[in-house]
């Protein structure tokens, strides 16, 4: 990253090395270097994609200040496809010196043959423009969790905000109370 300037973005690939289709457990991705890296979104770019399915990818997971990785519950996991390819997308500011990163993603998966009763997505709620769910810093989180409605069934859903505005105690990530619905 250079000494000075505007912040930058970058999309960065990289194989799967799989032998065969595995299923997710936990998965993390870790900066080498926090001080320059903003955030970083890793898509899943699948081969034979389903139709709609966007071409840039699906989101996988995000590193960003107050989430480092995610740990799926009993039962539910994500499918990672062998020959998937990965997409690192990047946000880097500069601090002042001359700076170097290196990104990766680490995955813990199930056993082999492993099969989950609940298949994990990602969706993202941002209700532009109105943005009403936005928490004041120096405040604490709501409470309750209010979600629109989807026509896709949702058996799990864990909000996970992004916290990187957020000043003082209340910096970090809450992990409110997963909400379930009997499928």
């Amino acid at each position: 990253m250079y000494v000075r300037g505007s912040d930058w973005w970058l999309d960065q690939y990289a194989e799967v090395q799989l032998t065969e289709d595995r299923w997710i457990k936990a998965m993390e991705i870790k900066p080498s270097n926090r001080k320059i890296v903003h955030h970083a979104v890793v898509y899943a770019i699948e081969p034979n994609a389903p139709e709609g399915a966007p071409p840039e990818g699906t989101t996988l997971t995000e590193y960003a200040i107050g989430k480092y990785g995610d740990i799926f519950a009993d039962n539910t996991s994500r499918l990672l496809k062998k020959v998937t390819r990965l997409r690192f997308d990047m946000h880097y500011f500069a601090i002042g010196s001359e700076q170097k990163n290196r990104t990766t993603i680490g995955f813990k998966f199930y056993p082999k043959g492993f099969v989950p009763k609940y298949e994990g997505r990602n969706l993202s709620i941002r209700n532009i423009p109105n943005d009403e769910l936005e928490i004041p810093p120096n405040t604490s989180g709501p409470d309750r969790w209010i979600f629109p409605s989807s026509q896709e069934r949702a058996d799990r859903l864990i909000p996970a905000p992004y916290a990187h505005a957020r000043q003082g105690n209340d910096a970090r990530s809450h992990q409110p109370q997963q909400h379930f619905r009997n499928p």
